[in-house]
């Protein structure tokens, strides 16, 4: 239910890119899922052991959070556009 939440918050993704933090985790993994699921190109960021995993799960792009400059990667894999639609982030007022 989070992961479904925090994907779909914004409305229709179709289309979109979703940036989905903490892609190897367990929301996360299943926020790729639905994402990919609803639609949506997905950038995920990892920790380089995640990566992997977050790959099996659909993602279009895997930033190591750890390793690479994680908005000049998003810079890149979005052609300096930078249009992410949503951000997953979870918080007291997301329910």
């Amino acid at each position: 239910m989070t992961a479904h939440v925090c994907v779909h918050a914004h409305g229709d993704i179709a289309g979109k890119t979703l940036l989905v933090t903490g892609g190897a985790g367990a929301v996360g993994n299943y926020a790729i899922q639905l994402a990919k699921w609803a639609g949506a190109r997905v950038i995920a960021t990892v920790s380089a052991s995640g990566a992997a995993d977050a790959r099996t799960a659909g993602a279009d792009i895997v930033i190591d959070r750890q390793k690479d400059n994680v908005p000049v990667a998003i810079g890149a894999a979005t052609a300096g556009k930078a249009s992410i639609t949503s951000s997953m982030s979870i918080s007291a007022e997301t329910f």
